[in-house]
């Protein structure tokens, strides 16, 4: 199996995408403001991301085991039942810069889910690149309804003292630090999975048409 990896992630903002969320038109002035606060953005932070491949086992009574640790998800059975190998990940944009000026750090706060969302695109853009996958699908603890947030521990300690190099750290509560960090694993997805379905983060600018309860119970049963 692959060592892990380390990948350098570009800042890189739908500013479009955000401002039609918004209902803000390109003609505003706030377009421009947010614009100018992207480029900063680009010179003062760096999103970070580890990969790394492992083995996964899929048994009855909905056992999924991956890289050697056990986990029991009906979501999880379903996904990867056809599957001989995962990449687990750790994610984060990394530290706020903290010398914005005070209307340059409210402008900020709405760009970090943004800045989260680019950032996947891109580490997604680089793992079909790299592994040869059509559609890359990605599921996390705790976003699952039957994949405890607890799990995110056994992800984050399997990268060991590498999580240190991106800056990566886990508190109390299965809390990471910096806070806009992600942990979870990315597939190969045969099953066009949205993980838009089960995430709890309506704002997303990202967010993709729920599906409605019946439709998520007829995917995973």
């Amino acid at each position: 199996m692959d060592k892990i990896r380390i990948k350098e992630l570009p800042v890189d903002v739908n500013i479009q995408m955000l401002m039609k969320k918004m209902n803000v038109t390109c003609d505003s002035p706030i377009y421009d403001e947010y614009q100018n606060v992207v480029e900063l953005l680009k010179k003062q932070i760096k999103p970070m991301a580890i990969i790394k491949a492992c083995p996964v086992e899929v048994f009855s009574k909905y056992l999924v085991i991956m890289d050697g640790i056990k986990y029991k998800s009906k979501t999880l059975h379903y996904l990867l039942k056809d599957h001989e190998q995962v990449l687990l990940y750790l994610l984060t944009i990394g530290e706020m810069p903290t010398n914005l000026h005070h209307i340059e750090h409210y402008f900020l706060q709405s760009l970090k889910l943004s800045i989260m969302y680019g950032a996947m695109k891109h580490l997604k853009a680089a793992i079909r690149e790299d592994y040869h996958l059509k559609q890359v699908g990605i599921a996390n603890p705790g976003l699952i309804q039957d994949w405890a947030i607890q799990d995110s521990k056994a992800i984050f300690d399997s990268f060991g003292s590498t999580s240190q190099k991106i800056g990566l750290e886990m508190g109390k509560g299965y809390l990471m630090r910096p806070v806009y960090s992600s942990s979870g694993i990315l597939f190969d997805d045969f099953h066009n999975y949205c993980d838009c379905s089960v995430c709890s983060i309506d704002g997303c600018i990202a967010r993709e048409e729920k599906m409605t309860g019946d439709e998520k119970m007829a995917n995973v049963g």
